[in-house]
């Protein structure tokens, strides 16, 4: 059986420099995906004593991954996977992560929305979206149930 991490969307130079990183990226059809990171810092050996690990991702060590869950291409909070990203990951456990995320059922259009509004909302207002977020799944619960209706 061919393993999932060994087929990457994309597999490319970490941006941070000096570029000694890799970034992987993987995509599903359901609209989930993994960013998977490995790199080093920039600024290693400048200061010492103050920077005692080389990797600036969640790693030790060149066998070690750092994994973000991402949404159609936005990073993702909201699984049963984590609420963070997943670091000090060996090949084994990216490859568990992404046979889970694999299986996930695709999102309807109301938890798409939610999600994307959410996001969008976040990035806009801040600290002050929880305060709102009761409102947006209010609203959630009002187009799933009404979707419900539509099917019935």
């Amino acid at each position: 059986m061919t393993r999932l991490f060994d087929k990457p969307v994309s597999c490319k130079p970490h941006p941070v420099e000096p570029k000694e990183g890799v970034y992987r990226r993987y995509q599903f059809p359901n609209g989930f995906g993994l960013s998977v990171v490995r790199f080093k810092l920039p600024f290693r050996g400048i200061i010492p004593g103050i920077v005692e690990n080389e990797y600036g991702s969640y790693t030790n060590n060149e066998k070690e991954w750092e994994c973000a869950v991402t949404y159609e291409g936005h990073l993702c909070y909201d699984t049963p996977i984590t609420s963070d990203v997943l670091g000090y990951q060996t090949e084994d456990d990216v490859e568990k992560v992404l046979q889970e995320l694999a299986k996930y059922p695709v999102r309807g259009w109301g938890q798409k929305f939610y999600f994307l509004f959410k996001e969008w909302y976040r990035n806009v207002v801040g600290d002050k979206f929880f305060y709102w977020e009761f409102k947006l799944k209010r609203l959630y619960r009002k187009i799933t149930n009404q979707q419900k209706s539509w099917e019935k």
